[in-house]
């Protein structure tokens, strides 16, 4: 059933002009716009930001999240980075935080892979009170959930923190927020064939020496990735 409350999706962050991603967004709105109302926004960027004070990665990030939210109507806003590829499993996943947003049952959802420890798992939830970092591939969430004064927060972000702590800093204290690890992989290349599995190994197996009972898990699993 078609849920009317409108949501925003905004594509932020460096357009890396990856077709496969190109194309496994497009498969993805059009899935979405089948069950709900969406209004997709393109803040895809080659350049610096333009009046952006910041200039380490953390705080960049954050500059581009909160001034591209800003320049939505929507109440639910959809995050999406411009090299994340969905599984279907993940699109799924996707839905169901959706879902729960739009019902109030959670005002923030941060989606992506928790690579090293949840390599070969479908999805796995965790209240973002339990984590020091959260994946943040995809946000979901409630405007008026997210803090108010937010140049002030990401001044006080500091230089050497990730991303994926950074993202902790856009709720406010009342929002009831999880963090979501499911099958989404970050596209590095080009390929003829769309395969998960391809797509998966070509991204992990950088971190061989940092996670290698994961990478090697992805390496001899090609069959069951490719079902995800």
């Amino acid at each position: 059933m078609e849920i009317s409350e409108p949501i925003g999706i905004i594509q932020i962050g460096l357009d890396h002009k990856f077709k496969i991603a190109e194309e496994n967004h497009a498969m993805l709105y059009k899935f979405l716009s089948n069950k709900y109302n969406i209004n997709i926004y393109n803040f895809y960027r080659e350049d610096p930001i333009p009046g952006c004070p910041f200039n380490t990665s953390a705080t960049i990030q954050l500059y581009d999240f909160f001034s591209s939210a800003e320049k939505t109507s929507e109440k639910i806003i959809l995050k999406i980075r411009s090299d994340v590829f969905l599984t279907k499993s993940s699109i799924d996943i996707l839905c169901q935080e959706i879902d729960a947003i739009v019902s109030g049952e959670i005002d923030i959802s941060y989606l992506g892979l928790y690579f090293s420890t949840e390599y070969d798992k479908i999805c796995v939830r965790k209240d973002v009170k339990e984590c020091y970092k959260v994946p943040d591939k995809i946000v979901i969430a409630r405007k008026d959930k997210l803090i108010d004064n937010w140049l002030n927060t990401i001044h006080s972000v500091g230089s050497s923190t990730s991303g994926n702590v950074a993202y902790l800093q856009i709720k406010n204290t009342i929002s009831v927020a999880r963090m979501v690890s499911c099958q989404m992989y970050i596209v590095q290349n080009n390929f003829d064939v769309v395969d998960n599995w391809q797509i998966y190994y070509d991204w992990c197996k950088r971190y061989k020496e940092k996670s290698p009972i994961a990478v090697d898990w992805v390496l001899n699993n090609f069959d069951l990735i490719r079902t995800f």
